[in-house]
Order: structure tokens, then sequence, then C-alpha cells
């Protein structure tokens, strides 16, 4: 997924926060603002104030803009109000242990329904931060997880993010329906399966195959599984049935060459 960097000035924001633990993740509309570059802009501009500012947004297109490094904390988690829900500390700022993704609203009450485009960006984001930043894919609770920013503030921000795909994201995250990629995403697979053409003369091995194109699914739904080391090659697996074999630089995929399936395995076992 390509990814726009315009980050805001240091003084807003948290800098080098991983000496905490931040095990939530925090979903925010903008309720205003017409694209993520824009939005960016503002955060830039510290219109909004001291430490207003978010790690990532996600635009009506699908574009997705970096304001905050994740080694840094954002400003956009703070503060809790009366009614928060229950399992957010009190003893610390939220913004040290929270991460935060502005998705773009131009309704000033967020009610604007999500676009395929920006669904599929966002679930995307929210997939690849979570398994890279250990955080739990489900309804936040006291051992981490995602909430919505009414969550912390239920007075200021009850409609934020207002009209919000939720359901759409909760299946995704558990693998249940695949997204149809959008053209940033099948660009930045293509690029990664090319990124290792050096290894084979020149000529990258084939992306029309079954195991390339279940690699490119996996890639869609944020696994990094990383470009090809290998051709494909023929062998057996425990059971004694033919399979394909090919071997990626995180993982390694067996397909069964009857077709009935595709598995792959990285150091810890099979990747579901």
């Amino acid at each position: 997924m390509n990814i726009v960097e315009m980050l805001v000035p240091d003084a807003y924001v948290f800098k080098n926060s991983n000496s905490y633990q931040r095990k939530w993740l925090v979903l925010h509309k903008t309720a205003g603002g017409s694209t993520a570059q824009s939005v960016a802009s503002w955060f830039q501009s510290g219109a909004g104030g001291a430490y207003t500012s978010v790690h990532y947004v996600v635009g009506l297109d699908g574009v997705i803009v970096r304001c905050v490094r994740e080694q840094d904390g954002a400003g956009g988690n703070c503060c809790l109000e009366s009614g928060h829900d229950t399992f957010w500390p009190t003893n610390v700022n939220l913004n040290w242990v929270t991460f935060s993704i502005e998705n773009v609203d131009p309704a000033t009450d967020n009610s604007t329904p999500m676009p395929t485009a920006q669904k599929q960006s966002l679930f995307w984001l929210v997939k690849d931060l979570c398994t890279r930043q250990s955080i739990p894919m489900r309804p936040a609770d006291n051992n981490g997880g995602i909430a919505g920013h009414s969550s912390i503030a239920p007075q200021s921000r009850a409609r934020c993010p207002g009209n919000f795909a939720w359901n759409e994201l909760w299946t995704f995250l558990k693998g249940a329906s695949t997204v149809t990629p959008n053209k940033w995403q099948i660009a930045d697979a293509q690029k990664e399966w090319q990124s290792t053409a050096y290894l084979f003369g020149g000529t990258a091995p084939n992306y029309d195959s079954g195991i390339a194109k279940a690699w490119a699914q996996r890639v869609y739904q944020g696994q990094r599984i990383g470009p090809p080391l290998t051709a494909e090659y023929d062998s057996t697996d425990w059971g004694g049935n033919a399979i394909r074999v090919q071997q990626f630089a995180n993982a390694r995929c067996e397909w069964r060459t009857d077709g009935s399936s595709c598995r792959f395995f990285d150091a810890h076992g099979e990747i579901v």
C-alpha cells in the first residue's frame, strides 16, 4: 500500500513514546475536510492547537497519509470524559498508549457512508498496524484492541467516528471475507513481486499462477509474506499428495495440484 508522508512538526507529537505499551488503536472521522492531504496540511499548520495530530489519515479515495511516525505518540486521543468506557487507564495520557487513524468525512456530523476505496485502504492499514504492533484485532477491552473516539470522549465526540463500517471491519479482520483490492494495493503487490526479479535473471516468476494469485490476496489483506525467492517447483506433502511449492521471504506456499487447497507456512506453522 502506498503511503504518503506529511509529518507534523515535532512540537505536536509525543516523541519516542515506545517506552509505553501502545495496545489500543482508536479510529476517528474528520467531521469536515475533502482529502487526506488537506487534513494532513491542517495538522501540519498547528491550526488545531497543541498536540493536534494523528498517526494516519485515510481519504475517501483510499489515499493514506502518515502524519506521525509510529515510534511517536500522536495527539488525537485525549482526554477521558464522563461516561467513557471503563477499560481505559486513568493514570496516563492516552496518547502515550494508543495509535490513531482519521478517516475523511466531509459531513460535520460524520454521517457520510464510507466509500469502497476508503474502506479497502483503512482495513488494510488496520490489519497491518495491528499485526506489526501486536494490537488485538477485536473490540477494545482492558487488554487492548480497537475502539472509536467516542469510547474515550462520549460527550464531545459522540459522533466520532459516526457512520462507520464496523461490521465490515470485524468481518475482514476475522478473515471471513476478501476485500477487492484498490489500484494502490494492486500496484504495490505487483511492485513487491517484481522486487526480487534480479534473483531470476531480471524476470520475476509467473504472476498469473494459482500460487501468485493466492499470494496477492494475502498481501491485500495485510499479511507480510515477502516477495518470491524461488520459482514454483513440484513436491509432495506429508500425505503423499502432489503439490506445487514456492518459497517467499517470510513464508512458504504449498499448492495442491488438484486445486483443493493452498496453504502458507512460516517459522511458527501454518498462516491462517
